[in-house]
């Protein structure tokens, strides 16, 4: 009955296999062509960057905007409710920032004065909701940007509610940061809030402009800096942006190397980066999982950090926090999510089936593991089987080359220094680190070691997924000795038997 039901299973796995295999390529074809088609990055615009840009007279004189493009957009982007900011997330803060930097630009050139009430109508009712943000939520620099943006308002004869303790406790951060001799000398993140800032010597600032004319890639920013001094290099930047977008500018750019690096960790985490190796040796990815603060890289596991990334990978919703709220489109979207989902049901069938098959294998490893002395080669031998199921041929040369015999060495005696906690947890069904010496400490030098052939390229190397297959077996190790029983109970339930739903 048992072989009945087995192949039962197998016959499920293989009628579903084409059809999922067709949904995975199509949504794989699609990542691809995003990887592909990066150029300086996809990103939100920022409303508050757009009213800066705005608020740029013509450089012939005239009492025009230089930029009618970024005023006509801001005239035609105001939600219903008054406001402008993120349309589908709403943050106090970004809204607010927001919609006085829209009013201010349209009052600079006494324009849709409908617009103008409509906007100081939300402002009115909703200022009080900054008392009941979060701290944590305040994007970059808005005790600095934010009070001055009331000030120049105040100015033009703008009234906006000023005096609640939340506004009061804003300005009161606003000078608590580096001092001016700094900000004048050295490259800080304060060019990124120039407009924030008051008694600034442009002369000295100037000596910090990027190359590309910005000052640190930001409208805003470079669009006041341009007002106090006409410097040409921002406004080629700025012209550079604005065409770019269309009218519209975003808060940040270019933002190719960032968007690069963080769509590729994104790939990473969801477990599909697989499917897109050339695209992931053209760029460089830093891989940091979201359950790491629990459970150190040694022993993280690829396919159980893909399941918990899963369910935290916010896709198209995900928002991030820069001067204002944005957008990173290649970053976060629901293509990655979908075909994640997809890929990690597909290997989960697949992983249901190997489970089946090597359970009979559970009492010998058990008690390899477990035993008083441990034999040192349990770590080899699981290697040598990984690779001849997986179709890589394993002869007698190979098993002589230096490189493979060290890799073995090393990672026999981590498996070996491991066993005292695996014998540990068999008596006491769980790990005590203060009642013994801390994993890591223990073998720290040979996953040090381990890590480093690994991954770099040498003369004389050998094939890199059996270089990696002797990686994952060693953390495979490392995770048994460093979770509790009850740990892994719950993460291979999770990840062999939770379905994700797409």
């Amino acid at each position: 009955m048992v072989e009945i039901a087995r192949d039962e299973a197998e016959k499920k796995f293989v009628n579903k296999k084409d059809d999922r295999a067709m949904e995975i390529r199509k949504h794989v074809d699609i990542v691809r062509s995003i990887l592909n088609s990066m150029g300086d990055g996809e990103i939100s615009t920022s409303s508050y960057d757009v009213a800066w840009v705005a608020m740029i007279k013509n450089v012939n004189g005239t009492n025009k905007p230089q930029f009618p493009s970024s005023l006509q957009w801001i005239i035609n982007n105001q939600l219903e409710d008054g406001s402008w900011g993120d349309k589908y997330f709403f943050s106090t803060y970004d809204r607010i920032l927001n919609t006085l930097a829209r009013i201010v630009a349209l009052k600079t050139w006494n324009v849709s004065p409908e617009k103008i009430e409509k906007g100081l109508s939300f402002m009115r009712d909703n200022m009080w909701k900054l008392e009941e943000e979060k701290a944590e939520h305040m994007p970059i620099g808005y005790e600095i940007v934010f009070p001055s943006l009331l000030e120049i308002a105040e100015h033009m004869g703008i009234e906006v509610p000023n005096d609640s303790p939340a506004i009061k406790e804003i300005y009161a951060h606003r000078d608590l940061k580096i001092p001016k001799e700094v900000l004048h000398s050295v490259p800080t993140g304060l060019l990124y809030n120039l407009e924030g800032l008051r008694d600034l010597e442009w002369e000295k600032l100037l000596k910090l402009q990027f190359e590309d004319g910005s000052f640190f890639w930001c409208p805003s920013s470079t669009a006041h800096a341009f007002m106090q001094t006409n410097d040409e290099k921002c406004l080629k930047f700025l012209n550079d942006v604005v065409e770019k977008f269309n009218g519209a500018v975003p808060n940040i750019c270019p933002v190719d190397t960032f968007e690069h690096i963080w769509a590729l960790d994104r790939l990473q985490r969801l477990g599909i980066s697989r499917y897109f190796e050339p695209e992931m040796k053209e760029r460089v990815a830093y891989i940091y999982v979201g359950y790491a603060l629990d459970v150190p890289w040694y022993a993280s596991l690829p396919r159980l950090e893909a399941r918990f990334y899963v369910e935290h990978y916010g896709g198209g919703d995900d928002v991030w926090i820069g001067k204002v709220l944005y957008r990173m489109y290649y970053v976060n979207n629901d293509t990655y999510l979908e075909l994640a989902k997809l890929d990690f049901n597909q290997c989960q069938e697949l992983h249901q089936l190997e489970w089946n098959r090597i359970q009979k294998w559970e009492m010998w490893l058990t008690k390899n593991l477990v035993q008083e002395d441990g034999y040192q080669g349990d770590a080899e031998l699981m290697v040598d089987v990984i690779n001849l199921c997986s179709g890589r041929s394993i002869n007698e040369e190979k098993l002589n080359h230096p490189l493979y015999k060290h890799l073995a060495h090393l990672t026999n005696s981590i498996s070996h220094q491991l066993n005292p906690f695996y014998r540990h947890k068999a008596h006491n069904g769980n790990y005590c680190p203060e009642n013994d010496t801390d994993v890591s400490s223990n073998v720290e030098p040979d996953m040090q070691e381990l890590v480093q052939l690994v991954f770099q390229n040498s003369i004389e190397d050998i094939d890199p997924e059996i270089k990696r297959t002797f990686l994952t077996v060693a953390k495979s190790f490392y995770y048994a000795g460093y979770c509790d029983p009850s740990t892994i109970d719950t993460h291979i339930g999770k990840v062999l038997f939770e379905r994700v739903v797409v």
